[in-house]
C-alpha cells in the first residue's frame, strides 16, 4: 500500500480527474506524506479532500 499509486476516478461518468500517492512510508510518529495531483478543470469542487480523506482511513 505504501508505495503504490493511485487514479482518481470521478463516479458519475468514470473521468480520470487526478492521482494520489503515499511518499514513503510512515515515520516513528505515524506521519506519511501525501502526494497528488488534479487536473485544473476539476479543481475547488471537494475532490481531493475526498480522496486524502479515504487515504487517511
Amino acid at each position: 500500500m505504501w508505495h503504490s499509486f493511485w487514479f482518481l476516478v470521478r463516479k458519475s461518468d468514470r473521468v480520470v480527474i487526478g492521482s494520489a500517492d503515499f511518499k514513503d512510508i510512515p515515520n516513528e510518529a505515524q506521519e506519511v506524506e501525501i502526494g497528488y495531483g488534479l487536473g485544473k478543470d476539476f479543481e475547488h469542487n471537494g475532490y481531493m479532500t475526498e480522496a486524502v480523506q479515504a487515504m487517511c482511513k
